[in-house]
């Protein structure tokens, strides 16, 4: 039978609510009791029940993040950075695979009616605008990264693509390259609109240097 916090509690002589307060790291538990609290956890091998304390919070302490893959790119550095951030304050992420022929909204939108996941943050075009605007009724907190977000309530994290391919077609243009061939993404993505939009303007600034 799995251990309470009634056990914790009657093995060092206080009540279930301090037990309670010490694993929520409550500042109302002295100094001498929480030490004698949590010397007892650890020799019962006490772990707290995370779906009764979800409930008692209201917390799951967990993102969801989608991603559309882990292959290349930068995504790899950006869910490490996410993670890192997550567990300096008591989160954890729950990592959604959107890429390819997966279902896209429907995954995301049962964690929300479930209340499995804190927060949403969607990565590049995992959700589209329209489905970004479904999930929102839910009225849960959500970031939209390397996405321009449809809604001024979602707000968004994005990448300077039209500067870099800018600064990269200035740098061939300045080693005398003449013939440059731009391979753009597909046309309903926005970075790969604005990496078009960067390269075009660093074109135009060449031929049109006073515009």
């Amino acid at each position: 039978m799995a251990l309470t916090l009634e056990d914790v509690g009657r093995q060092c002589g206080v009540s279930r609510s301090t037990v309670s307060r010490v694993i929520n790291d409550s500042p109302l538990v002295n100094k001498a009791t929480k030490e004698r609290v949590l010397k007892t956890i650890k020799e019962l091998k006490y772990a707290p029940n995370f779906i009764a304390r979800s409930l008692t919070k209201n917390c799951t302490e967990t993102l969801a993040v989608t991603l559309p893959d882990i292959t290349g790119g930068v995504f790899p550095e950006i869910l490490a950075g996410m993670d890192e951030t997550a567990s300096q304050r008591g989160y954890h992420l729950l990592v959604v695979f959107l890429g390819g022929a997966r279902p896209k909204s429907s995954a995301v939108e049962r964690l929300i009616s479930h209340r499995r996941v804190d927060a949403i943050v969607t990565v590049a075009s995992t959700v589209d605008d329209n489905e970004l605007i479904q999930l929102a009724e839910w009225d849960m907190p959500m970031v939209c990264v390397a996405h321009k977000s449809p809604l001024i309530n979602i707000p968004c994290i994005l990448f300077d693509d039209a500067g870099g391919a800018a600064e990269a077609t200035r740098l061939l243009l300045a080693r005398d390259r003449r013939q440059i061939v731009h391979i753009r993404g597909p046309r309903d993505n926005f970075d790969a609109d604005e990496r078009a939009r960067g390269f075009r303007a660093a074109l135009k600034k060449r031929v049109f240097p006073s515009m």
